[in-house]
């Protein structure tokens, strides 16, 4: 072949795959950025928590969240707010699955999975879902939710973060005071 063939031959190649590729990109389904609503933070009034089991409830009291089962106990609102917020603003993969005997290999399997429910000031239901493992894509993890059988690979928060123990939730704080209350801080140290 002559090399004006051999050109020819690859500007028409190169122009079918730009097609291609751009045709794919016109016709794949959108998804929602969030697992959650954007508002997901603000909205949220309680917090439903279980891991085998591990179950706790937190509520939203006066802006700032408390363990409400199975003790009363403040809670950590920045560590909440923060995972509400990353929560809002995951992504989902495509279905990586819906065949129920192949949860396990994504750790969603009945007792090993984590399950949030996020309920606004109405008791209605938010958020629903679990939680297994990481997925491929740091941070991430793989996730059902609702009802729903299928499993989605939810990219902005790690499977660490939503499958702590229900005590990792709680304010570990010594002493916490409104800044308008201290009107001087001494602090002395001996060695």
């Amino acid at each position: 072949m002559n090399p004006a063939t051999l050109v020819r031959l690859a500007g028409v190649l190169a122009a079918l795959l730009a097609a291609t590729a751009l045709g794919r990109l016109l016709t794949k389904p959108g998804r929602e950025p969030g697992l959650g609503p954007a508002d997901l933070g603000s909205r949220a009034a309680r917090l439903e928590f279980s891991k085998g089991s591990d179950a706790w409830v937190f509520e939203r009291v006066g802006g700032r969240w408390r363990a409400q089962s199975p003790v009363d106990y403040p809670a950590d609102s920045v560590a909440l707010d923060g995972l509400l917020s990353k929560l809002a603003e995951t992504s989902l993969s495509e279905v990586l699955s819906e065949e129920p005997a192949r949860r396990a290999v994504f750790g969603l399997e009945d007792g090993a999975a984590a399950r949030w429910r996020v309920l606004g000031n109405a008791k209605e239901a938010l958020l629903d879902l679990r939680a297994g493992k990481d997925g491929p894509n740091h941070p991430s993890a793989f996730v059902l939710l609702g009802a729903s059988p299928a499993v989605t690979e939810a990219r902005g928060v790690s499977a660490f973060e939503l499958t702590r123990p229900g005590t990792d939730w709680l304010d570990l704080s010594l002493s916490s005071m409104t800044p308008s209350a201290v009107a001087s801080l001494r602090v002395k140290h001996s060695k």
